[in-house]
């Protein structure tokens, strides 16, 4: 869905967007444990206008003061698939805290892979697409995007381009796959 954001959006006090995959994980999770809190922390994140294909992200649940500790992690998989139909998730396990460290590394280093209809003023040769298709790994300095500045802070991070596919749509379109950091 590309109307659910990965956490919940409050930007300058104001409440964005209708839920968030994280409070749809966290309520049902919540009442069956009978918790009083549960935190959410995946690896990386999706914005609200970024649609999730494949798999999805792993992501640990850290469950505080569960008054129910004799539960099947199949059931409490099955209860929030069943909360909504937003959200599914599969292969629930229990981690340790070693997982929470791996998950923080992996996020980092984790190769995205995007995909963008992009329109060029130019009309396309098929050199302009060779020429895209061959660039190697590059580095590119990457400025906090200002949908993120409510939360981070204004930086310029180095962040890798590994792999970049140009395939025509016509002389002024063209699909763009990006792999990077």
């Amino acid at each position: 869905s590309r109307r659910l954001p990965q956490s919940p959006w409050v930007i300058e006090g104001e409440r964005k967007g209708d839920g968030s995959v994280e409070e749809d994980i966290t309520t049902p999770v919540a009442k069956y444990f009978g918790a009083s809190e549960v935190r959410f922390h995946a690896e990386g994140r999706e914005d609200i206008d970024v649609r999730m294909l494949g798999p999805g992200r792993p992501f640990v649940l850290e469950v505080k003061n569960a008054r129910h500790l004799s539960i099947k992690l199949a059931e409490v998989q099955s209860a929030v698939n069943a909360a909504g139909d937003r959200v599914e998730i599969s292969e629930l396990r229990e981690c340790q805290a070693k997982d929470m460290a791996c998950l923080q590394r992996d996020a980092e280093n984790h190769r995205k892979r995007y995909l963008a209809v992009c329109w060029s003023e130019k009309c396309l040769s098929r050199k302009d697409v060779e020429q895209l298709n061959q660039r190697g790994p590059f580095e590119v300095q990457q400025k906090t995007p200002v949908r993120v500045l409510h939360r981070r802070a204004l930086a310029t991070r180095p962040r890798t381009v590994y792999a970049l596919k140009m395939e025509v749509i016509n002389q002024h379109y063209f699909k763009l796959q990006v792999c990077a950091q």
